[in-house]
């Protein structure tokens, strides 16, 4: 409730912070539920860099008279995320990320021409292949600050009444993040995917599997599953100029 600054207590330098409280029990972070049945749910968020490797930085919060300002170039909107690293529009009709543009790389990052949308949920009968789109009920402006903001979108599905997806982009680091709470019902034979279509042309695919690092097919034996992966930390999709983490 009172102005106050982040300290690094090695540097001595102020470092922007951003105060979070949600408010969603539907917000697609962990524990929101329970946070806010607990009497609340508040956050500290900042930038930590140049962590040693096994050890820590200290940093203090020291009262202050008025809240700092932090000097950022950025824009938002209830279907625009913009800042030095990307611009972000959302297409709230569909429900889709209708364009990422990386300004570093000067790329338009999303495939235009896929056969669903970035970003896009879909049920999947998997007894008779059938498909359904998630239906988009709203869109909004769900966080802006100095370290990042975030776009919250509503849908809804046969098998799945309450969906909340978030898009997050960070002022301080080169990075996006897609995260999603799903209230799943007890409907039989449904598979749940989002698509993500990289415009990556003639693309190579590796992921972190259980202590190892794979190339789908050319490290596989023959005849070994290709349906499905199990992902630890990370997939990578990229070509010899560029890719996605």
């Amino acid at each position: 409730d009172k102005p106050f600054e982040l300290v690094d207590v090695e540097t001595g330098q102020r470092l922007p912070c951003q105060v979070v409280s949600t408010t969603d029990p539907q917000a697609a972070l962990p524990w929101a539920a329970e946070g806010i049945a607990a009497g609340g749910m508040t956050e500290l968020v900042f930038l930590a860099e140049a962590l040693p490797s096994m050890g820590y930085r200290t940093y203090r919060i020291v009262p202050c008279d008025e809240w700092p300002t932090v000097q950022h170039e950025y824009a938002v909107t209830d279907e625009l995320l913009e800042n030095r690293f990307f611009r972000l529009e959302l297409d709230a009709k569909r429900g889709v990320i209708r364009s990422l543009y990386d300004k570093e790389l000067k790329r338009e990052l999303v495939d235009l021409d896929a056969l669903h949308g970035f970003g896009q949920l879909i049920v999947r009968d998997c007894a008779t292949g059938e498909q359904e789109l998630a239906r988009p009920i709203g869109a909004e402006l769900a966080e802006v600050g100095p370290l990042y903001a975030t776009l919250r979108l509503k849908l809804e599905a046969s098998c799945c009444p309450r969906v909340t997806a978030e898009i997050t982009i960070y002022h301080g680091i080169k990075r996006v993040d897609f995260n999603a709470r799903i209230l799943r019902d007890s409907t039989p034979t449904k598979e749940l995917f989002f698509a993500f279509p990289f415009q990556v042309d003639n693309p190579r695919f590796h992921f972190e599997a259980p202590n190892a690092v794979i190339e789908p097919l050319r490290d596989q034996l023959p005849g070994s599953n290709t349906d499905y992966y199990a992902v630890q930390h990370w997939a990578d999709v990229g070509n010899e100029e560029w890719g996605v983490t």
